[in-house]
This record gives structure tokens, sequence and C-alpha cells, in this order.
């Protein structure tokens, strides 16, 4: 449990270094991945589509936090808390 939080902190600070200090500082035009460039674009362009593809596995990774901190693994779910009045077969709840 609180290795998958570790490790999701340790790949977000890993991915925030490298998408602020490597690729705004150190990336240079031949350094570009091809994925990333077009015949009429500039190098301004290739690389900040680098940066909004490093920025949004970032909001990926944080969007996990929230699932890895608040996960349960003793916890009863809805649906067999009170299997007699709410279960998983029962489709009526009215």
């Amino acid at each position: 449990m609180f290795a998958s939080v570790i490790y999701t902190l340790i790949l977000m600070a890993a991915i925030a270094g490298f998408n602020v200090v490597y690729v705004s500082f150190f990336l240079k035009e031949h350094q570009v991945p091809l994925i990333f460039r077009n015949p009429d674009s500039s190098i301004y362009y290739d690389i900040q589509r680098a940066k909004i593809l490093f920025f949004i596995v970032f909001m990926i990774l944080s969007g996990i936090m929230c699932s890895i901190n608040f996960y349960d693994v003793d916890a009863s779910c809805l649906h067999t808390f009170d299997e007699e009045n709410f279960g998983s077969t029962s489709v009526d709840l009215y």
C-alpha cells in the first residue's frame, strides 16, 4: 500500500524534474523524438508538445494518487455489506 504511494510519488517527482529541468533547458533540436516533430513546425512547438505529453503523464499519476490513498483493503463493499437489503443480485432498489 505505502510502497505504491511512494513509488507513484517518485515517478511524479522524476517526471516533473525531467519536464521542468531537462526538457526546458537541455533538450536540443536534434534530440527531439520524431513523434513530436512535424515538417512545418518550429523547434519551440516541438518542445512544447513534449512538455505537454509529460504534463499529461504527471496529471494521470496525480489522479492515481487519490485512488491509492483512499483505498482500504479490509473495507466491505456496498454490495456485500448488507446482502439481504442490497446485494449484488438485487436490481429493485425501491
